[in-house]
């Protein structure tokens, strides 16, 4: 006798039923979806960026070096952040690395986005020329990645009057960290290459692998400043 489709398929609904409920069994640790969560936003960000900031085809590309001092109030102290631009008419995009100032290491990565709001850089006059203005105001916002990073001395400081002694165990705790944030960039430009940046904004950041014997929060808003020189390629 030759088994029929309808045979087939009752046949394998015992199989499909196990493979279904094997996937439902699977479960990702909660150390490990937030670098996906935090991946799906970078995805979701350079996205939204792509479709509403689109700029004719015509417009050059305009590349640059920086080199940026940040610090926010996650725990990790003051940061040097070197870093490469990509400036397409009002918009600038920013990969930086970090280097925590504490420990000169390397220590993550860090994608920023800046949209000028004061005025074209555009010179309306010459449109083959890229134009400036001596004081410009930006919109500046960035995710970034630390990666077993030490707490800043300012953190150990804090640890110590709090638990004394037991503190001292804590020297070596490093953390993962995720963080993202946004406020406004003040630009300098002393010519039309060289321009002086001063971002000031908020920051919500969450330290991945949270050491339960600390204060210091896991998950928190604070304060984020930025100060550094760029320099565009013509």
């Amino acid at each position: 006798m030759i088994p029929t489709h309808r045979h087939l398929s009752n046949q394998n609904k015992p199989v499909m039923k196990n493979n279904f409920k094997e996937l439902e069994e699977i479960h990702i640790p909660e150390d490990s979806q937030w670098p996906i969560r935090l991946a799906m936003i970078v995805f979701a960000l350079i996205i939204c960026i792509c479709v509403s900031c689109a700029q004719p085809l015509s417009r050059k590309v305009m590349p640059g070096l920086g080199f940026n001092l940040t610090s926010s109030g996650n725990g990790h102290g003051a940061f040097y952040a070197p870093y490469v631009s990509f400036g397409l008419s009002d918009n600038t995009f920013i990969l930086s690395g970090l280097y925590q100032k504490q420990t000169s290491q390397f220590a993550g990565m860090r994608l920023g986005y800046s949209r000028n709001l004061s005025a074209s850089v555009h010179d309306e006059w010459e449109p083959e020329e890229r134009g400036y203005d001596v004081l410009q105001l930006n919109f500046y916002s960035y995710v970034q990645y630390l990666h077993n990073c030490q707490v800043s001395d300012a953190v150990m400081r804090f640890e110590k009057l709090k638990r004394g002694e037991q503190a001292a165990d804590l020297g070596s705790l490093t953390y993962r960290t995720a963080e993202a944030g946004a406020g406004l960039e003040l630009r300098i430009y002393f010519s039309k290459a060289l321009s002086l940046r001063n971002c000031l904004g908020l920051s919500v950041y969450h330290h991945l692998n949270k050491n339960d014997l600390m204060f210091h929060a896991q998950t928190a808003m604070s304060l984020v400043v930025l100060t550094g020189l760029h320099f565009v390629i013509y």
